[in-house]
């Protein structure tokens, strides 16, 4: 009995509703309407917290949920004119935008996982399950909440771990990859052959490790919510021009070469500028890498409402199975002798989606197309 009564935590209202009907054997398929009596027989003893409320007024609350409001019982969280209270203020007016739209029937997500307030001030982490219900007529949503303060805590220790590690490696591996750069060059001087290839594979693994600790601080800033953008208008001609100048030097060391196919003749866009380099950056790089020595394709066109920049390449594509995933953290291409962090892709799609654009990946005839989406500046 033990086993089941750790699985209910996992039910829903309607699944607990049709567990309580096969246990007096009541059929559950029927016509006799899910009762609120049903659903509190087996909710009220979950360990896990369960509430029902209708625009955060609540409607049933059980034992665990009045325990992790820091409540005496369940009756004093009914008291309440409403749970949102409870709520961070910056998160309070999305919750209820959500909740309104979750009851009109939009298509929202019903998982999150954020703070709480207590009745002592303390604050508690919780992962919340939403489902849209009824309640004594009532149109309501009903909430599974569980305290995960614990592995939030772990999180953030591990978050906070990585950035000091990172921020305390960039600056001696930038003098070293500085220093190997001007050694592979001859500018300190000749070097004997025998010794080049060595340099040239220390220069570029070292160029590779900053690479990386650059992407995980990026990421860190970006999912830490340190991302701070100032949305201006814009040229969208000159900024692919600045982006194409910019990776000459790396372009050049794949063998790869890119030109500009398509301008605006002078349009603005309004996005943030290093944001937005950044972002095609990470897209022509990649780009470079893959092409296999074909030529790449820059373009940016625009109408009324939108400026669109494009990066084609004629390299040997994507996979179909990874398509679905290039825009998430750590997914990599899969060719021979080709490295990366995987997290180039992800880090352009949150700065393009932080200026209000979008950026997606279509398969080219051959090759891959990649286009971002920003408003024009009117």
């Amino acid at each position: 009995m033990s086993n089941d009564h750790a699985n209910l935590d996992r039910l829903t209202r309607e699944e607990l509703i049709a567990l309580v009907r096969s246990i007096g054997n009541e059929p559950v398929a029927g016509s006799q309407a899910p009762t609120d009596a049903q659903f509190r027989r087996l909710a009220d003893d979950s360990i896990q917290g369960m509430v029902v409320h209708s625009e955060g007024r609540p409607l049933y609350a059980n034992r665990a949920f009045a325990d992790l409001l820091g409540l005496a019982t369940p009756a004093a969280v009914l008291t309440l004119d409403s749970i949102l209270g409870f709520f961070v203020p910056e998160n309070r007016e999305r919750v209820r935008d959500l909740h309104r739209r979750r009851l009109a029937g939009d298509d929202v997500p019903n998982v999150f996982e954020h703070p709480l307030v207590r009745i002592d001030g303390s604050l508690v982490w919780i992962e919340s399950r939403i489902t849209r219900t009824t309640w004594d007529g009532v149109p309501a949503v009903q909430v599974a909440v569980m305290d995960i303060t614990a592995k939030h805590q772990v999180e953030v220790m591990k978050d906070e771990f990585v950035s000091t590690v990172s921020h305390e490696l960039r600056t001696p591996l930038t003098s070293i990859s500085g220093a190997l750069s001007l050694i592979a060059s001859g500018m300190a001087g000749p070097v004997p052959v025998k010794q080049r290839e060595l340099i040239d594979i220390a220069a570029n693994n070292s160029e590779r490790l900053v690479r990386l600790i650059t992407d995980i601080l990026d990421v860190q800033s970006i999912e830490g919510g340190g991302l701070s953008l100032e949305i201006t208008p814009h040229d969208a001609d000159a900024i692919l021009q600045e982006t194409l100048e910019l990776n000459r030097p790396f372009l050049n060391r794949h063998n790869a070469s890119a030109s500009i196919v398509g301008r605006t003749g002078g349009h603005q866009v309004l996005a943030e500028r290093d944001a937005l380099v950044q972002a095609l950056t990470n897209l022509l790089s990649n780009a470079a890498k893959f092409s296999d020595g074909a030529a790449i394709e820059l373009s940016v066109r625009s109408n009324d409402a939108l400026v669109e920049f494009r990066v084609a390449d004629f390299g040997p594509g994507i996979l179909p199975d990874l398509a679905p995933k290039l825009f998430s953290r750590f997914t990599r291409g899969h060719l021979p002798g080709v490295g990366g962090t995987g997290l180039g892709l992800y880090i352009s799609r949150c700065l393009i989606e932080a200026q209000g654009g979008d950026i997606s990946y279509a398969p080219g005839a051959p090759g891959s197309v990649f286009t971002v989406r920003l408003p024009c500046a009117t």
